[in-house]
């Protein structure tokens, strides 16, 4: 579940002068205008399904790492090489659990030998990913922030390198061998979502909307995108592309910039859909665009999914779709579950959309007196030619990629974050704090 910054019941009095101070600090100098063109919405009607369409999925492939979403830079997601049924080969308890202060746990990364956790008391752990044994802990943050910010956690492949946040404005760069801090940044004001990582750039958006560009540890430029009220939390990162980077920000923009000098190459923005209610009335792009062959797919919290060719900077198609969760792309298939849980399996080439799926959206809690809460799910995630969702009533359900027809439901954990995939292996944090591998 995705809260709003102003919400009253859950910001501290600090985190108020903070976000004052957010609104009243721009400056025209740093503003970056909108120049893009609005995009010209596909409607879903029976006409969108494409009937000569056929669903092609990649081959199963194996991870060495997990260093950001999908193993690499651009998001793409495997099909995991994991087989059905799981067996748990190892739990732990990282001390740390959903709550009201903390509505998501910071996503665990891994290299080829371990797996590293941020946690929320401000501890970071090195766990090796063949024996499990903890290779050191190391206490980085002292306070926590009001805010249900959880952080970040990146790791560099091929050096001593660990970047973390905790959503406060601290970013710490630590050695992979014992958890030292080797550099440390202050920002003005707290970091906003997820780090990202390629080569010797490392990247971060804070809450007034401003993208940082470090290089070899060195701040080279600070960009600030616009300027938005309400703000949805999100583990959203940039990503870096041929030189590029591609920025999704609030209220349904993007922008496309320079990697070595923060010029502005392309900004667009993805409609809301009208004739539905906005979710917290929030337009956001919280779920992190993919990009394969030089083509972007990017989905805006409430209204627009699209494509776009990176190399002219021009919109392909668009449809009708809102979600909060990354899509999936394998062979000529984009797959993507909504904010209403209906999973849909998507020509990548012409957004034509060839089945949909239907989930339930709520579920009653209680024996005397029943709550009614709503059903989110994680994914989907692509495992041995199924497609898989974890839903947040601890249940792992099993489609067929090829026509959306249902396989099998499972009761499972309650994940605290999104699950990673290493050396054929399913390694999660439990709303709980379990840090749980399953094989």
């Amino acid at each position: 579940m995705k809260f709003i910054l102003n919400n009253k019941k859950l910001v501290s009095k600090s985190f108020i002068t903070i976000l004052f101070l957010f609104i009243f600090s721009c400056t025209d100098e740093e503003t970056r205008p909108f120049v893009g063109k609005n995009i010209n919405i596909h409607k879903l009607n029976k006409s969108m399904a494409s009937s000569d369409f056929i669903v092609n999925i990649n081959q199963v492939t194996t991870n060495d790492h997990w260093m950001q979403k999908g193993g690499n830079h651009t998001h793409l997601f495997p099909n995991v090489n994991l087989k059905f049924p799981l067996e748990k080969i190892f739990s732990k308890n990282t001390d740390q659990e959903i709550s009201n202060k903390y509505f998501s746990l910071a996503n665990p990364v891994a290299d080829e030998k371990n797996i590293y956790i941020l946690s929320t008391d401000g501890n970071i752990r090195s766990i090796n990913n063949q024996n499990f044994k903890v290779n050191w802990k190391k206490k980085i943050f002292s306070d926590q922030y009001d805010f249900p910010n959880v952080g970040s956690i990146v790791v560099k492949i091929n050096s001593d390198d660990i970047y973390v946040h905790n959503g406060g404005n601290l970013i710490f760069g630590l050695s992979k061998k014992n958890g030292n801090v080797k550099w440390k940044f202050k920002n003005d004001f707290p970091f906003r979502g997820n780090i990202s990582i390629n080569d010797n750039y490392l990247l971060a958006n804070d809450y007034n909307n401003n993208l940082l560009t470090f290089l070899e540890n060195k701040l080279i430029w600070k960009k600030k995108l616009g300027q938005g009220e309400n703000v949805i939390f999100t583990n959203i990162r940039p990503i870096i592309h041929n030189n590029k980077v591609i920025n999704p920000a609030f209220n349904g923009l993007f922008h496309i910039l320079n990697i070595s000098d923060g010029k502005l190459i392309f900004s667009d923005y993805l409609q809301p859909n009208k004739k539905m209610a906005k979710i917290f009335r929030n337009n956001d792009i919280i779920a992190n665009p993919i990009i394969s062959n030089n083509k972007m797919y990017i989905v805006s919290h409430s209204g627009t999914l699209a494509s776009y060719d990176l190399k002219k900077s021009k919109l392909l198609w668009s449809v009708q779709i809102g979600g909060g969760n990354t899509p999936i792309l394998s062979g000529n298939s984009l797959f993507l579950i909504d904010n209403n849980n209906i999973l849909y399996a998507i020509n990548s080439n012409n957004g034509k959309i060839k089945w949909m799926k239907q989930f339930d959206l709520n579920i009653k809690d209680g024996f005397y007196f029943k709550d009614v809460k709503k059903i989110n799910f994680k994914g989907p995630f692509l495992i041995d030619n199924k497609l898989t969702l974890f839903s947040s009533d601890g249940y792992l359900k099993l489609i067929d990629p090829m026509n959306g027809n249902h396989i099998e439901t499972k009761r499972f954990d309650l994940l605290g974050a999104e699950p990673i995939f290493v050396k054929n292996k399913l390694i999660i944090i439990t709303s709980d704090g379990y840090l749980k591998v399953y094989q």
